[in-house]
């Protein structure tokens, strides 16, 4: 059992800490009857859409630049959950590819 949060197209950097933050709250909770949280993994995920025209050579540039984003909005985020013994581990994957070849795309266009 792991709790997931879902998060919708290019989210604001506040709405993404406030769902990290209530994530990390699921394994600080003690209870007198139950003892403490038995979680031991929680995920969230939102998708990045590019805001230009992006092509295949511009791939891992984009997924690079979507990862120091996040790391950078959770660098006192992962400092806090240092102090609790919890990691936070950013992962940023490709969902779907339609992307051209710019090369492969001017030949096209001069061919027509």
């Amino acid at each position: 059992m792991f709790p997931i949060e879902l998060k919708g197209i290019n989210p604001s950097k506040c709405l993404v800490l406030e769902d990290l933050e209530r994530n990390m709250e699921y394994f600080l909770l003690v209870d007198e009857k139950t003892g403490k949280s038995i979680l031991e993994v929680s995920y969230f995920a939102c998708v990045e859409e590019a805001k230009k025209i992006l092509y295949e050579e511009n791939k891992n540039e984009f997924i690079q630049s979507i990862e120091e984003k996040y790391n950078a909005w959770t660098t006192n985020l992962k400092t806090l959950l240092s102090h609790h013994n919890l990691d936070l581990i950013i992962h940023v994957k490709e969902v779907m590819s339609q992307l051209y070849s710019k090369v492969n795309t001017l030949i096209d266009f001069i061919d027509e």
